[in-house]
């Protein structure tokens, strides 16, 4: 058998490729591109991987079958990475390079190294073994994702260009606004803190006007368009503002001082709370009438008008004070109290009971009668304010409230009980206790402030007939003192642990 030599098995091994190629010799096996990254590289350099690769290709700009067909210098190293591994070789040569800088636009003449076209955005490549930098296109670089964070250029040259152009026209704009750059901000500004609420017509007008002035601005920039048709529309809109802006000081200055108008900060709340009676108050000429009213219980528009309610206030057992928070504080002038005793009512529910009448008609009054929703304000003096005022009702009912340093106990007297109807034998009734919260008392008090004797004594029996009724075991004197003391005695170490 004669023995095969190296050139015998590359010329088997390269006519076995020439067959394969056979019908498509016109095929590119190396790109012009790939030619350029292969002899800025140094993997190809590499003999010991690909033969004389790097040398053959050296001289050519691109390899195509037929080319490869006649090449009789190319070993067999050479040949089998073109056959079987070019895929292997490209990776490894991408992987020396990395993009340093990209998405430059240019304006000169730049041609892409890779490809030689012309170049309007640029991406600078450079390799981290030998240092050589190539400047290509985007759309090469977009060839080898692979090189590091190529994968991003594509994305950024996106950006980068829709804002060039953005910024293009953006000062194309500005030529439209060059006698009032900041028309549309300052129009918005102002309209946004105009004194009062204006008519539903003429705001709504002034609102889209500016609107469309911004849509038609930003719409330009970001999508473009025939500048004179935007410019001509753009004027045809500071027209249209300006003349709503005149009707708007017209309003103004013809309302400004009736009582009635919705002034902006309610303006504001209204929209936030009541959309629909801000709409309602709106379409009546910016004007409160005695139904909106009942919805403006917000807190500065309720004290805006603290002096106007006390003029229509006719009951000298109490007078408003202030407004406190979401309510409105009142002072009870009745010397059966013998010390201070306030009481409040939430805005919303004195807007709806009293105040709305107060700002539409001159002649109203109202009285403690009128109040709704009324709750005693807990201070230092509210206990003993109304325990002025009850005790003597509740002495002859047959019962007190005694409050001692930390709890609070519904007080059985001691009286003389007849046994029956039928019968002069009578029994004398130990005196007992049983605990309650402070606050049942208060509860219980409430709606009696402002009560006659004689009702208060009606609401007071039945709250003693619903304690005697209960089965609920009475405390005794000393057992109360004994629950008092230990309460005080916890009370009192819960306050050192605080301090």
């Amino acid at each position: 058998m004669i023995p095969y030599t190296r050139t015998d098995v590359c010329d088997y091994r390269k006519g076995l490729v020439l067959a394969q190629l056979k019908k498509i010799s016109n095929k590119t096996i190396i790109s012009k591109e790939e030619m350029v990254l292969i002899k800025n590289s140094e993997t190809p350099k590499d003999t010991t991987l690909y033969g004389n690769l790097y040398d053959t290709l050296f001289e050519m700009e691109v390899l195509t079958q037929a080319e490869f067909k006649r090449n009789n210098i190319l070993d067999s190293k050479a040949i089998s990475v073109l056959t079987s591994n070019k895929k292997m070789l490209i990776d490894n040569i991408v992987q020396e390079w990395y993009s340093y800088d990209y998405g430059l636009f240019t304006e000169k003449e730049m041609r892409c190294q890779l490809c030689n076209r012309k170049n309007i955005w640029v991406h600078y490549i450079r390799n981290r073994i030998n240092g050589n930098e190539l400047h290509v296109g985007c759309e090469c670089v977009k060839k080898f994702p692979n090189i590091e964070i190529s994968s991003n250029i594509h994305k950024k040259r996106i950006d980068l260009t829709n804002k060039y152009h953005e910024d293009k026209r953006r000062i194309e704009f500005g030529d439209i606004e060059i006698d009032d750059p900041d028309f549309i901000i300052n129009s918005e500004k102002d309209f946004k803190n105009f004194a009062i609420m204006l008519p539903l017509d003429l705001h709504n007008s002034i609102s889209n006007t500016i609107k469309d002035l911004f849509t038609i601005k930003r719409n330009y920039i970001k999508n473009g368009g025939v500048i004179d048709d935007v410019k001509r529309r753009y004027k045809e809109l500071i027209i249209q503002y300006n003349k709503l802006w005149n009707e708007a000081k017209l309003f103004y200055q013809q309302n400004k001082s009736k009582k009635l108008i919705c002034k902006k900060d309610m303006s504001e709340w209204l929209l936030i709370n009541h959309p629909q009676v801000w709409e309602e108050v709106a379409t009546n000429n910016s004007l409160f009438d005695e139904e909106t009213l009942a919805y403006a219980y917000y807190n500065q528009y309720v004290a805006r008008f603290l002096s106007e309610f006390k003029k229509h206030l006719n009951n000298e057992s109490i007078s408003i004070v202030k407004v406190d928070g979401d309510s409105l504080l009142f002072y009870v002038e009745d010397q059966k109290y013998r010390k201070p005793l306030y009481f409040k009512i939430k805005n919303k529910d004195f807007m709806q009971s009293v105040g709305r009448h107060c700002l539409v008609s001159s002649k109203y009054k109202f009285s403690s009668s009128d109040l709704i929703n009324v709750h005693i304000d807990i201070n230092n003096n509210t206990f003993e304010a109304l325990y002025n005022r009850m005790s003597k009702i509740m002495y002859n009912i047959g019962f007190d409230i005694d409050k001692g340093n930390s709890s609070c106990y519904f007080k059985r007297i001691s009286k003389i009980i007849h046994t029956s109807n039928w019968s002069s034998r009578t029994v004398t009734s130990e005196i007992g206790y049983k605990k309650i919260k402070v606050d049942i008392f208060y509860e219980k008090c409430t709606p009696l402030i402002f009560s006659e004797d004689n009702e208060i004594e009606l609401v007071f029996n039945r709250w003693y007939n619903f304690f005697i009724s209960q089965k609920s075991k009475w405390m005794s004197q000393a057992d109360k003192d004994d629950l008092e003391k230990e309460s005080e005695k916890t009370y009192y170490s819960k306050q050192k642990e605080f301090v």
